[in-house]
């Protein structure tokens, strides 16, 4: 192989990353940071293989839910948050 290693494998192990940090509100340059490359490679990385935008699209929907889980188990519980 000509050049260096890629700096990003597609894997389980990185999409369970990405769906992770996504889902805690992390932005792209935090997941690109998170993973040790930068946002561009990050990027480009996500443009060659769809699957890692859909864990990130995933991850970020699964934390939507999660925060409303929670907002709304606090409005149960508090007026403030039910407004």
């Amino acid at each position: 192989m000509i050049g260096r290693k890629p700096a990003l494998v597609l894997d389980e192990r990185l999409l369970k990353q990405v769906r992770g940090m996504a889902s805690i509100g992390c932005r792209h340059d935090e997941i690109a940071a998170g993973l040790g490359v930068c946002k561009q490679t990050w990027f480009t990385f996500k443009a060659k293989n769809p699957e890692a935008e859909e864990a990130f699209e995933d991850g970020k929907l699964r934390g939507k839910i999660s925060l409303r889980r929670t907002q709304r188990r606090l409005a149960e519980k508090s007026a403030g948050m039910a407004i």
